[in-house]
């Protein structure tokens, strides 16, 4: 038996690698970043938020009787 020699990484070898890195590092960043919150993604001054109504006018145009 002739023993073969191993083959080299290629870039993609390595994108692959880096990718997978990239992959693993932000699924850890978003579990951190989860339970800082405690896996609470609801808002909870979403219920209470105020709602701005606009008044009709729109600046300049109305002014001017175009709109």
């Amino acid at each position: 038996m002739s023993a073969k020699a191993k083959q080299r990484a290629t870039i993609y070898t390595i994108m692959l690698i880096v990718s997978f890195v990239a992959l693993v590092l932000a699924s850890v960043l978003m579990y951190l970043e989860l339970k800082k919150y405690e896996f609470d993604i609801e808002a909870k001054e979403y219920d209470r938020a105020e709602i701005h109504q606009p008044d009709g006018s729109f600046g300049q145009f109305s002014q001017q009787g175009i709109a």
